[in-house]
């Protein structure tokens, strides 16, 4: 079996062993839901994912809808894996050191624990890093279909999640290592064009389409459109579609302005470096700075691209305090340091000789299985992260304890389940989910008791709901509490 085989066939084989099983809270929940249903995804949307998550959703013959997404994040992973062993073998790395090196990135903690479940992360990565290599055999063998694989690639990143377009530019430059031709350089810039503009055209158009055909049940209720699940954002209008791709309401442009912010960058030791060098340890890192030079020495437009494209994300997250989860935006500095580790022990390994002996390639690779090896040790909680079914007891707990047609207003947190209960699932009947805190639909609530039962699910023990009574009703355990309202 190729180096390349063996660098997606393992992290593809322990990703499986520790994935996830079913429905979970939170945007997992969201990202099992929504490309099932072909719905519209909080910012930025991510057209891609949904539209590769519907087909992977109802094309895969095994499982529940809320695995095979699972499942999809385990498949990019590995295939960011194989993208990263290919690469260093277009630089000329010896296949061990480029397998080792793919395997260490893969087990590390923040790429496992991302490859478990069901986020767009993942699959973005995989496409980044196809990029990088297309972009590295396009500056080897000026191979034209090389150049227009880079384009597609980066341009399927940015069609996945906006928050791509820091990364691109890094594809570009790599790209730029060898000068296209004038109609080259065109061909490939329409191509990420049309890819871009195609997915990203989904959103207005299927929202569109939702809103005449009144999928979301959340209209009935009187709420306006653009509500989560089905129509987050309303894209098919001007306004919900800038703020769907361009993620206003959570200040991404202020984070954006920020990203050169001193105490930003004063904050990468603290908030990051500790991290990577907690999860990759001090010797590995010290290796990849030394494939670092290495890359750059060997093609200073291509090693600069993949630095800077994979720093941004790190100082974008630095300055977005609205992200609950702030390691995803690691990922592509983690391919990179991957990289460049595999560089590194190259380079170590040659002693600046054309040919390493044999020897010493078997022994830093023996090293890298052995670093692989202790990675799975020491993050083996892995293999039962997540395997509680919580989620799935949540939901089994509110078909039981609310009425059938009730209204069910609780935070995003718990929203995601019932939502996959209810659009993928099928089993909450005629009960209605509305996303939010308890107080922000206080308008609302004369209205509905007319005619329904409200029920509030919040991590609060004690509830007070502008102009209504409420109690709590008794659930199988103390959190979270149902509260019903009183007419």
């Amino acid at each position: 079996m190729s180096a390349s085989a063996l660098a997606f066939a393992l992290p593809l084989a322990v990703y499986v062993g520790s994935l996830r099983p079913g429905v979970d809270y939170w945007d997992t929940g969201e990202l099992q839901t929504v490309p099932y249903i072909l719905g519209i995804a909080h910012p930025s949307g991510f057209p891609a994912y949904v539209l590769v998550g519907w087909v992977w959703s109802h094309v895969v013959p095994f499982g529940d809808p809320a695995y095979r997404m699972n499942l999809l994040s385990a498949l990019s992973m590995s295939l960011a894996a194989l993208a990263l062993a290919a690469a260093l073998i277009e630089l000329a790395v010896e296949p061990i050191f480029a397998c080792g090196a793919a395997w260490v990135f893969a087990v590390t903690r923040v790429p496992w624990d991302h490859a478990t479940h069901a986020d767009v992360h993942p699959l973005a990565l995989a496409a980044i890093g196809a990029g990088f290599w297309a972009a590295l055999r396009w500056g080897r063998t000026g191979s034209p279909r090389a150049l227009f694989a880079c384009a597609a690639a980066a341009a399927l990143a940015l069609a996945v999640h906006s928050g791509m377009i820091l990364i691109v530019p890094g594809i570009v430059l790599a790209a730029l290592a060898r000068r296209p031709t004038l109609r080259q350089a065109g061909l490939s810039i329409g191509l990420g064009a049309l890819v871009v503009a195609g997915c990203y055209a989904y959103l207005p158009l299927r929202s569109a389409v939702l809103y005449a055909q009144r999928r979301d049940p959340t209209l009935e209720l009187g709420l306006p459109p653009g509500r989560p699940f089905w129509d987050a954002d309303h894209p098919s209008s001007w306004a919900g579609f800038r703020a769907e791709v361009g993620g206003t309401e959570f200040g991404t442009g202020h984070a954006l302005r920020r990203l050169v912010d001193p105490a930003v960058i004063a904050a990468l030791p603290e908030r990051y470096g500790r991290a990577t060098v907690g999860d990759l340890a001090g010797g590995v890192m010290l290796l990849a700075l030394v494939g670092a030079v290495a890359v750059i020495r060997r093609s200073t437009l291509a090693g600069l691209g993949i630095l800077g494209g994979s720093l941004l994300p790190v100082l974008f997250v630095l300055a977005y305090p609205a992200e609950s989860d702030p390691e995803r935006y690691f990922l592509p500095s983690y391919w990179a340091i991957g990289l460049f580790l595999g560089a590194g022990a190259d380079w170590l390994a040659r002693g600046g000789l054309a040919r390493a002996p044999r020897v010493l390639v078997v022994v830093v690779g023996a090293l890298f299985v052995f670093v692989a090896g202790t990675d799975v040790y020491t993050n083996r909680g892995e293999f039962s992260a997540g395997r509680d079914g919580s989620a799935q007891a949540f939901i089994d707990r509110i078909v039981h304890e609310t009425p059938p047609n009730a209204i069910i207003v609780t935070p995003w947190m718990y929203a995601t389940p019932l939502a996959y209960a209810a659009y993928v699932q099928k089993r909450l009947g005629k009960r209605i989910v509305v996303t939010g805190w308890p107080n922000d639909y206080a308008a609302y609530y004369p209205a509905w008791i007319t005619d329904r039962p409200i029920i509030f699910v919040t991590d609060e023990p004690m509830l007070s709901v502008t102009g209504l009574r409420v109690r709590e009703r008794e659930l199988l355990s103390p959190a979270p509490h149902l509260f019903a309202a009183l007419p």
